[in-house]
């Protein structure tokens, strides 16, 4: 596509920049970012608070004092900069969120601008913001996760300096997990003429394609092709001046990345939009032997829409989107004509140790930690995404489902400050920007109204969908809504047939009665909720190894950590294997979405002290359960180290579980692959001892050698039965290949993997020597300096041959000079409460993180120097390449 320079004299030039005021009169809405610059300061009773009391609306004045507020630019997660303080609630990560905090920043706009409307854009503040400019309210919201406008023209002085201040608070006893806290997504200001498009005002659908290809996922090609498309737009032009105004609508369809000339156009005819009102054009237009939009192949276009009016353009937007035809039936999803399995999982918003900061490159980052061992969607969960998750997943290929609310009008496990306090007057605005801004992304296959909710078995339940899910269809009637249910009786109590699709939560033994009494399509929308402990294990005192396989069996509460054989899981839930064989069993379902794909801050479950120990472990024997409850009522008085969650495929920093390679051969059948747990690093411990060895992979049949002797042939079993949710039978070798009684010797484990009779894969695991050395490898060495893009280092103590030690937990020290900083450090310890924004940390079983940024408007040489304990000292060089103009004012 062709790129179109910004104006010579910009609205931003004048706000960011000292100088001289100079606007020309706008061609066009200009949209910059308005991240940086800002002041900040937080009040409450933390240590890291400026004062203990919010100043209230005296802090958003022109002449406030704010000279000892902190200098910082946004994305900003106040919550995240602690460390983890084991005093407060681990449920949400044992940070202090929960506070006031202020925001204020200096800007001007030109006097020659008066006339132009001005916009702040939030892409999310958490939460409860309110936007002041000049001392005066100019807009609020409530909901933390969504994005809102706020028009701040009537409030502006032109010619001259303005401030801008934002209250941001977080109410205690108002979330499950981390809520990240402050302005933690990015900020936007828009000029635009009086007459101009909305926001969010275009809106572009693909309702009829024809001659779908046939496509061989196995071998697809690197481009999709149908006959033509027809294209329907939907452009929403509203008059802010004091006349009416004629106008037209040119529609130009180009391909993203470049053409000069579009691919098809139309022309609306003119239509008068009156003075103080809005109107919507409709145009249509077919796009010839159009690229289709895929999960193998997502090829995407750019809807260019011009305002004319009087025949003069007076305003223009560019709208991403994709030309698919995505089909929910009773036998599953459909994508451009063929059934794809959801392979999904769950994602909470948390960056890890960058908190709630929205940060592109790291959203990236985790798409593709997910898709290389075999996602295809995520879930939302539970409430709307940053912009830059969808933006991400067109271009990547992710299907989405993308949820809303995790609580309507009635409280949830006792949240009294919930969403159920906004229920009443903010949802159909919530419902309404949700919708409006992501209704154009392809990777947007359903719409979930909620999580969980307690409606699911209230008698108003299926009356209070049924409103809800109007409210989805008054903007977007292209997509279904659906919604993720954990109460089985809302699957025949009315509540769920008010959705198109009905998601299940943890219910795999359900399926096959649901699909024979329904006509509904069905996804199982949360499954799993297995949790583990990179590389940590743990066995039974007594060698009695049945309860070993029991999924509530959790010894470890003195290290609150959770053993990595993928078995283990709260009462509600499950191991992998058993919805895989429900799955199986069950082919109409959709598919699943597994809670989760990454690790996250707080619900750090089974450790988790805002829950009852009889939810967790429900199905533990009596006497296990009440031995359990007296232990966690010890932790609650002196602090639990468990701050993060367990559940995820793999941990907080992105690196692989052993419980990551069972959904790897799973998702991904057809590329060889075996791998061994756990590590055979147990010297001195458990010679001669029972140490089970389990093998993954999609192979079929495996021979396993210790120290080159065999111990034995296993081959899977296809089609165990299932019983319950428990790893019962067959069932433990339908999926994964064990030993469970192999004699702990150091030395060498080798597996020999078949398939239809041929060997497949191999994997080996060595005992190691002692900790000498370590290796530092950086993701990119080359890094834009925009101040936003990252690099992640990814340290491994090795001993002298080279070979990971999983043990190790040496301490690193890291130092950067040059046009980068240090941002974040982890290791995927779910007890480590050092600061993840500090410049040391030990490595957690082998492993440590550290994230650096660019500076901004920077370029050159940026040298990370790691200092590991008794191991040595390196340094990594990351280039920092020099952004454009372009690129350090719209974020791209």
């Amino acid at each position: 596509m062709k790129s179109f320079k910004p104006l010579s004299f910009s609205l931003i030039a004048s706000c960011v920049f000292a100088g001289t005021l100079v606007a020309a009169p706008v061609k066009y809405s200009q949209r910059e970012t308005f991240d940086f610059g800002w002041k900040f300061a937080k009040f409450g009773g933390h240590a890291d608070c400026l004062a203990p009391n919010d100043p209230g609306a005296e802090a958003a004045k022109p002449g406030y004092s704010d000279g000892k507020w902190r200098k910082l630019d946004l994305p900003h997660d106040w919550g995240v900069e602690s460390r983890f303080l084991p005093q407060l609630p681990n449920q949400t990560a044992s940070l202090p969120w929960n506070a006031v905090g202020w925001y204020r920043k200096d800007f001007s706009v030109p006097a020659a601008s008066k006339g132009n409307r001005f916009y702040l854009d939030f892409d999310g503040v958490m939460m409860t913001p309110q936007v002041y400019v000049n001392g005066k309210l100019a807009g609020e919201w409530k909901y933390g996760y969504n994005s809102f406008r706020v028009d701040i023209t009537d409030f502006l002085k032109f010619g001259g300096t303005n401030v801008v201040a934002v209250r941001a608070e977080n109410l205690p006893n108002s979330t499950r997990w981390y809520p990240g806290a402050g302005i933690y997504r990015h900020t936007w200001i828009t000029e635009s003429n009086p007459v101009h498009i909305e926001n969010w005002g275009v809106f572009v659908t693909t309702p009829k394609i024809d001659g779908l290809p046939k496509i061989n996922d196995k071998k697809p090609p690197k481009e999709l092709k149908a006959s033509s498309a027809k294209i329907a737009t939907e452009t929403t032009v509203v008059n802010k001046s004091s006349a009416p105004a004629k106008v037209e609508v040119l529609q130009e369809i180009y391909p993203l990345g470049g053409a000069k000339a579009p691919l098809a156009s139309r022309q609306s005819p003119a239509k008068t939009v009156p003075a103080g009102a809005s109107a919507t054009i409709d145009v249509e237009a077919t796009l010839p032997s159009p690229k289709l939009w895929d999960v193998v192949a997502p090829s995407l276009y750019v809807l260019r829409t011009t305002i004319l009016l009087d025949g003069q353009m007076t305003d223009r937007k560019d709208t991403v989107f994709g030309v698919r035809k995505a089909e929910w039936k009773t036998d599953g999803f459909f994508l451009n004509g063929r059934r794809v399995q959801i392979k999904g999982v769950c994602q909470h918003h948390d960056l890890g140790p960058l908190g709630g900061a929205v940060h592109k490159r790291a959203i990236e980052r985790q798409i593709e930690v997910l898709k290389s061992f075999g996602t295809n969607s995520i879930r939302t969960s539970h409430n709307p995404p940053a912009p830059e998750l969808l933006e991400l997943c067109d271009r990547m290929g992710i299907l989405v489902d993308a949820e809303l609310f995790d609580c309507w009008k009635y409280t949830k496990e006792g949240k009294a400050n919930g969403y159920n306090l906004f229920w009443n007057d903010w949802r159909e605005r919530d419902v309404r920007n949700f919708v409006q801004r992501d209704r154009n992304h392809p990777c947007v296959i359903a719409w979930s109204a909620g999580n969980e909710i307690e409606e699911q078995g209230k008698p108003d339940g299926p009356a209070i969908a049924r409103e809800l899910v109007k409210l989805f269809k008054k903007y977007d009637v292209t997509r279904p809504v659906t919604v993720g249910c954990n109460d089985l009786s809302a699957s025949w109590n009315g509540f769920g047939k008010e959705f198109d699709v009905y998601g299940f939560n943890y219910k795999p033994n359900n399926y096959k009665d649901f699909a024979n009494k329904n006509k509904q399509p069905f996804v199982a929308s949360e499954t799993a909720s297995c949790v583990s402990t990179r590389g940590f294990y743990s066995f039974p005192a007594d060698d009695n190894f049945e309860p070993f396989w029991r999924r509530n069996f959790c010894d470890n509460i003195a290290t609150c950590q959770v053993s990595d054989y993928g078995l283990y899981a709260p009462g509600w839930s499950y191991a992998p294997d058993v919805e895989f064989g429900a799955l199986e069993d069950e082919p109409r379902c959709a598919g699943e979405y597994v809670w989760t794909g990454f690790d996250y801050l707080g619900e750090p479950t089974p450790w988790n002290l805002g829950r009852k120990p009889e939810n967790d472990f429900r199905d533990a024997p009596a006497k296990d359960l009440e031995k359990m409850k007296a232990e966690m009522e010890a932790l609650k008085r002196q602090g639990s180290p468990a701050r993060s969650s367990y559940f995820g495929i793999v941990d907080l920093c992105g690196f692989w579980k052993d419980r990551t390679y069972i959904y790897r051969a799973h998702w991904i059948p057809d590329k060889p692959m075996a791998h061994i747990l756990p590590h055979w690093n147990w010297k001195g411990l458990r010679e001669g001892k029972t140490t089970p060895v389990f093998v993954y992979t999609n192979g079929d049949k495996a021979e396993l050698f210790l120290n080159g002797k065999s111990l034995g042939k296993r081959e899977k079993k296809p089609g165990a039965p299932l019983s319950g949710k428990d790893m019962n039978g067959d069932l433990r070798e339908r999926f994964r290949l064990t030993w469970m009684d192999v004699k702990y010797a150091p030395g060498t484990l080798k597996v020999v993997v078949y398939k239809n009779g041929k060997k497949w894969a191999e994997d080996v695991v060595e005992t190691t020597d002692a900790p000498a050395k370590f290796t530092a490898e950086a993701d990119r060495t080359e890094i834009l300096g925009d101040g936003r893009d990252l690099s992640y280092v990814k340290i491994a103590v090795t001993d002298a041959k080279g070979r990971v030690v999983p043990t190790a937990s040496n301490k690193f020290k890291f130092s950067v000079t040059g046009p980068a900083e240090i941002v974040g450090v982890c290791n995927g310890s779910q007890t480590d409460h050092d600061s993840m924004k500090g410049t040391e940390l030990k490595a957690f079983n082998g492993l440590v993180q550290v994230i650096l940024r660019s500076k901004r408007d920077s370029s050159g040489k940026a040298t990370l120097k790691i200092s590991g304990e008794k191991i040595g000292t390196q340094t990594l060089d990351v280039t920092v390449k020099k952004p454009t103009a372009r690129q350090l004012k719209t974020n791209t």
